[in-house]
C-alpha cells in the first residue's frame, strides 16, 4: 500500500472510531477536547516535527519550540475561560489536595535559587497549563467518565498513528543506536520509551474499560463500542511489545495484575485491609528475593536487562557525586542544563536521571522529596478510600499509583509536563464535593445500588 493511501485509510479509521465513541451515553461537554489536545501533545512529539521531520526531535535543551509553545498558550487561554465560567471553588480544591499543591508551590519557589531561573519559570508555567487541563477534566459534570473518555480518545488517535508511522513513514518513526545499530520504534512519540509510556497508559485504561463497563440500554452501541475497545487494546499491546521498553512493559504487567487482582472475590472482600495485604506481599517478595535472588531473575530473564539496569546505576552514582544542595536542590527543572547537561551527555549520552526519585532530589532537594512522598502516601489513602466508595474507580487509582511508583525507579516522571504524571494526577487529585454534587443523580444511584448489592452479597 502506498503511504498516502495508508494515511487516508488510517485517518478514516480514527475518524470512524471517534464517531462511535462520541455516541456513548455520557454527560461530558465539548470543552473536554481542549485537555485532550494538550494530553495528545504531551504524549507524542512536537507538532512542528510532523511537518518538518528534521526539526523538533532534538531541539536545543535550553530553547523552546515556538510553534508548539504558541499552540499550548492558546489552549491555556481557552482553559482559563472554561474554568472562569465554571466558577471553581479554588480553596476547596486546595483543601482536598494539600500535599500536591504544597509540592507544586515549592517547585515554583525553588525557581528563586535556580541557575537558570528564566528557563525554570517557563517550564513551571507550562506545568501550570497541565494543571489547568486537569481541572477542566475534573470539573466536568461526571469527572470519572471524563477521565476515562479523555485517555481513551487520546489512545484511539495516537496508537493507530504510531502504527502508521512505524510501517509507512519509517524515516520519521524509526531510529538506530549510535553504537549498536539496534532499531528502535518511536511511532508518533520521540523515542521507544515515549512509545512505551503511551501504550502503558492507553493499554491500562482500555483494559479498565473492557472489564468495568456495564451493559447499557443501547445494546448496539454497547457491543460496537466494546468491539472497538478490544481491537484498540490488542493494537496497543502489540505496539507495547514492539516498543521494546522494558520499564513500560513491566509497569503494564504490574498495573494489569493489580487492576484484575483487586476484582477477585477473595481480595475484593478484604479491600479494607489492602494496606496489610501490601505489606505481606512485600515481605513475601523480600523473602523470595533473599532466598532465590528473585530481583535478578526478573531483571535479567523477564525484562532482558542486566543488574545495572542498562548502565543506569553508573548514572545514579555520578548524579549523587555532583555536589548539589541536599536540602533545596538546584531548582525546578534546572539540573539538565548548562555544564551539568554537557557532562552527562558526553559521559553517559543521557539528558535525564533515569530515576524519578533521584531527579526530585537533585532538583528540589530533601524538602521536595518529603513533599513528594507525602503526596504519594496521600494518594494511596485516597485510592484505598475509593475502593470502598466507588470500587471500579478505586482500583484504577490503585493500579496507576503502583505503576507510577515502579516506573520512576528507572525512568523519571515527576513533572506536570510529562504524559505519565499528568495522567497520574487525573486520578490522584481528589474531586471537591461541589464537583461531585454535579454528577447525575441516576449515575450516583446506580453506583450506590451496585455497592449495596455487593455488600449484601
Amino acid at each position: 500500500m502506498q503511504p498516502q493511501i495508508a494515511l487516508l485509510v488510517y485517518s478514516l479509521f480514527i475518524f470512524g472510531i471517534l464517531i462511535v465513541d462520541s455516541r456513548r451515553k455520557s454527560n461530558i461537554s465539548v470543552a473536554l477536547w481542549i485537555p485532550l489536545i494538550w494530553l495528545a501533545m504531551l504524549a507524542s512529539r512536537p507538532v512542528v516535527n510532523l511537518f518538518y521531520p528534521s526539526q523538533g526531535l532534538a531541539p536545543n535543551n535550553e530553547a523552546g519550540n515556538p510553534f508548539d509553545r504558541n499552540i499550548l498558550l492558546v489552549l491555556m487561554f481557552i482553559a482559563t475561560l472554561i474554568l472562569f465560567k465554571r466558577k471553581l471553588l479554588w480553596t476547596q480544591w486546595l483543601r482536598e489536595n494539600p500535599w500536591f499543591f504544597l509540592f507544586f508551590l515549592y517547585c515554583g519557589i525553588s525557581i528563586v535559587w535556580s541557575d537558570f531561573p528564566g528557563i525554570s519559570l517557563k517550564r513551571w508555567f507550562r506545568a501550570i497549563g497541565s494543571l489547568m487541563m486537569i481541572l477542566v477534566v475534573l470539573s466536568e459534570a461526571d469527572p470519572i467518565v471524563a477521565v476515562r473518555t479523555v485517555i481513551r480518545r487520546c489512545t484511539y488517535v495516537l496508537v493507530p498513528l504510531s502504527i502508521l508511522l512505524n510501517k509507512y513513514y519509517r524515516e520519521m518513526a524509526v531510529s538506530y543506536g549510535e553504537w549498536s545499530g539496534t532499531e528502535s520504534l518511536a511511532g508518533i512519540t520521540t523515542d521507544k520509551n515515549g512509545l512505551g509510556r503511551l501504550c502503558l497508559v492507553g493499554g491500562l485504561f482500555l483494559l479498565w474499560d473492557i472489564i468495568t463497563v456495564r451493559h447499557n440500554n443501547d445494546l448496539y452501541n454497547h457491543k460496537l463500542n466494546r468491539s472497538v475497545t478490544i481491537i484498540l487494546f490488542l493494537m496497543t499491546i502489540w505496539l507495547l511489545v514492539k516498543s521494546n521498553s522494558a520499564t513500560a512493559l513491566g509497569s503494564f504487567v504490574i498495573g494489569s495484575c493489580i487492576l484484575i487482582g483487586l476484582g477477585l472475590p477473595i481480595i475484593r472482600t478484604k479491600v479494607r485491609h489492602i494496606g496489610t495485604l501490601l505489606v505481606l506481599t512485600a515481605l513475601i517478595f523480600l523473602i523470595l528475593d533473599l532466598s532465590f535472588n528473585l530481583t535478578e531473575v526478573i531483571v535479567t530473564e523477564l525484562l532482558g536487562r542486566n543488574m545495572t539496569f542498562t548502565e543506569r546505576t553508573y548514572i545514579w552514582a555520578d548524579l549523587l557525586d555532583m555536589g548539589t544542595n541536599p536540602i533545596f536542590g538546584v531548582g525546578y527543572d534546572s539540573f539538565w542544563l548548562g555544564e551539568r547537561f554537557d557532562f552527562f551527555m558526553q559521559k553517559h549520552h543521557v539528558s535525564q536521571a533515569h530515576n524519578g526519585y533521584l531527579e526530585v532530589y537533585v532538583e528540589v532537594g530533601m524538602i521536595g522529596l518529603f513533599l513528594f512522598a507525602g503526596f504519594l502516601f496521600a494518594t494511596f489513602r485516597k485510592a484505598k478510600s475509593s475502593l470502598l466508595l466507588n470500587f471500579d474507580y478505586g482500583r484504577v487509582r490503585m493500579a496507576l499509583l503502583f505503576i507510577f511508583l515502579f516506573y520512576n525507579i528507572t525512568e523519571p516522571a515527576y513533572k506536570a509536563t510529562t504524559f505519565l504524571f499528568v495522567v497520574f494526577l487525573l486520578v490522584a487529585i481528589d474531586i471537591p464535593r461541589n464537583v461531585q454534587s454535579q454528577i447525575p443523580v441516576d449515575a450516583m444511584a446506580k453506583s450506590a445500588s451496585r455497592n449495596n448489592l455487593y455488600n449484601l452479597g
